[in-house]
C-alpha cells in the first residue's frame, strides 16, 4: 500500500518536510509513501488536493493529513481544528488519518515540536546566549513605550540555532534546503519522548 502524506509545507525545500520523511524512514523504514506538500492549511479541501484523495481511496491507498494545530489567536488551537478537519472531511466525504502538530493534544505548531527535541543539553550555551537577546531586543522602548525591534518568531531562533551550532561546511550548505542535520544527534534527540505521539501515530497506520 501507498501512503499519501499531505502536509502544510509551501515546498519539499522546508525543515518540516525534510524532517517527516527521515522520521518516517526512521520509525516505518517499511513504508512506501510520497510526501505533497498544501502551501497552507486553507488549501487542504481545495482541489487538486480533494480530488487527490478521493482517487488514492479509489485505489486503496491511503491518505494522511499531517498539520499545525495552531493557536486560538490564528483560528485554530488542537480542539477547534480537529473539529474543524473531522467535520469538513465527513463534509467532503474524504477518507483520510491526520495527526496536528506538536503532539497532537496541545495547540502549537511544528516549530514547538523542534523546540522540544533540540539539544539544549549540548547547546545550552546558546539557548542562554538567546534568552538574553530576546530579553534586550523586548526591553527596547521608543518615547512613546512601543518596542523599537521586533522578536524573532520560533521558526527564526530554530534557524539561527541550526546556523549557529558548529558543522562542516557541506552540511551547512543544506540548510537552506531545509536539510537541518535531524539524524545528527549533537542537534536533535530523535529519542526524545517528545515524539512519542508522533511515533505512535506512525506505527498505527
Amino acid at each position: 500500500m501507498v501512503y499519501h502524506f499531505f502536509i502544510e509545507s509551501k515546498n519539499n525545500a522546508t525543515p518540516e518536510c525534510v524532517f517527516l520523511k527521515k522520521y518516517i524512514n526512521r520509525v516505518r523504514p517499511d513504508l512506501i509513501y510520497e510526501v505533497t506538500p498544501m502551501n497552507g492549511i486553507g488549501n487542504l479541501f481545495r482541489e487538486p488536493n480533494k480530488t487527490m484523495m478521493r482517487l488514492h481511496s479509489d485505489k486503496r491507498e491511503k491518505n494522511v493529513v499531517i498539520v499545525d494545530a495552531d493557536f486560538p489567536s490564528n483560528e485554530g488551537g488542537f480542539a477547534s481544528r480537529r473539529k474543524f478537519i473531522t467535520d469538513t472531511a465527513k463534509e467532503e466525504d474524504l477518507l483520510f488519518d491526520f495527526f496536528l502538530f506538536p503532539n497532537n493534544a496541545d495547540d502549537g505548531i511544528f516549530e514547538n515540536l523542534l523546540e522540544s527535541i533540540a539539544r539544549k543539553d549540548k547547546h545550552n550555551l546558546f539557548f542562554e546566549c538567546y534568552d538574553d537577546y530576546e530579553h534586550c531586543v523586548k526591553s527596547q522602548k521608543d518615547s512613546n513605550g512601543n518596542p523599537v525591534y521586533q522578536v524573532p518568531n520560533l521558526k527564526g531562533k530554530l534557524h539561527t540555532y541550526i546556523n549557529a551550532v558548529p558543522m562542516d561546511k557541506k552540511y551547512r550548505k543544506l540548510l537552506g534546503s531545509g536539510d537541518w542535520q535531524f539524524e545528527n544527534g549533537d542537534y536533535w534527540d530523535l529519542d526524545n519522548v517528545y515524539l512519542n505521539p508522533l511515533k505512535t501515530f506512525l506505527m498505527s497506520l
